[in-house]
């Protein structure tokens, strides 16, 4: 009797060992595991971090770009006007040449030859004046 009960005591040993060292072996399973896990998450950390600063400095670029929009289309409306003004000006010495043109074509036809010549000998003597040196 004595027998059987050392023999118990001796199975029941063993089965606690055992399982003693299955929790042991599974702990530290579970523990290499957390590391795994905790050196995972320290990466994804950082990686977060690095697109959050990244999230940042691309908001910050889109203000800017979107701030030069601004200026860029003030400049580009502020350019058209000046077209615009320009083309008005060019017109209107367009529409000048074209009176004098006019002007000098109407002067051409009604005047005659001699009255021609008696003009031109007559512009003659007024550069002849206005080129003389004035008195100081």
């Amino acid at each position: 009797m004595k027998g059987n009960v050392i023999g118990c005591a001796v199975c029941i040993l063993f089965a606690i060992v055992y399982i003693e060292t299955a929790t042991d072996q599974e702990f530290q399973a579970l523990l290499i595991r957390f590391s795994v896990l905790e050196e995972k998450q320290a990466i994804s950390d950082k990686r977060i971090g690095a697109l959050e600063k990244e999230i940042v400095s691309s908001e910050k670029r889109i203000a800017d770009l979107e701030a030069y929009t601004t200026l860029s289309e003030r400049r580009v409306t502020m350019l058209k006007r000046e077209n615009v003004r320009s083309n008005h000006r060019i017109d209107a010495l367009e529409k000048i040449n074209q009176l004098y043109l006019n002007t000098i074509i109407a002067l051409e036809k009604s005047l005659s030859d001699k009255t021609l010549v008696a003009g031109k000998e007559a512009k003659h003597r007024l550069t002849e004046i206005s080129t003389r040196p004035k008195r100081s």
